[in-house]
């Protein structure tokens, strides 16, 4: 990679994060035209649109992406996100199983296929999800919240209540996590 390229994509990147996406846009398209086959600018390209919530291009750049570079766990994962927030939720699946299958350990398609499982209701399948994810990353909140859903829903309430105290230990500012807590307590008539 070039050093204008490498000072392109960051200028696209600051751009991007302060919200200026048509000239990140264009910026990231002339990168392209010096680097046609690069999947790392797909990949970003495609997390604009989505930041834009051009949900069809978000596809269009993650396929793109992908093309390039096929054995990625991670461009796999993100096009099932894509698909599962515009309701595909079987192709989502797929493609989060597929993440999964390239690496055991992508906890993106972990808790993105955990959720998928305990919003339908196969609850003891969506917490061995959770644990793996929990045992690669101790303090993922994300984690720790599905996990505490799913046994506030079966009335385990103090295993509930540690998840919970784990997410507000390490995240302070995860307001609904006090909220959580605040039911759980009422359950439990305390």
């Amino acid at each position: 990679m070039t050093e204008h390229l490498n000072r392109l994509i960051k200028k696209a990147i600051e751009l991007q994060k302060v919200g200026n996406l048509t000239e990140a846009r264009s910026i990231y398209l002339e990168a392209l035209q010096i680097e046609p086959d690069n999947h790392q600018l797909y990949k970003i390209l495609s997390s604009l649109e989505y930041q834009n919530r051009d949900f069809d291009k978000s596809l269009k750049y993650i396929d793109k992406a992908i093309q390039f570079n096929k054995n990625s766990a991670e461009l796999y994962s993100i096009k099932g996100f894509y698909l599962y927030i515009s309701n595909k939720e079987k192709e989502a699946k797929e493609l989060f199983e597929k993440a999964l299958k390239l690496d055991a350990n992508n906890i993106d398609a972990l808790l993105n296929l955990g959720v998928i499982l305990k919003d339908n209701n196969e609850t003891l399948k969506a917490i061995n999800f959770f644990d793996k994810i929990i045992s690669l990353d101790e303090n993922n909140y994300k984690a720790l919240v599905n996990r505490a859903y799913i046994k506030i829903d079966t009335r385990n309430y103090q295993d509930a209540l540690k998840d919970i105290n784990r997410v507000l230990s390490t995240n302070k500012k995860y307001f609904n996590g006090y909220l959580m807590r605040g039911n759980i307590y009422k359950e439990l008539k305390n």
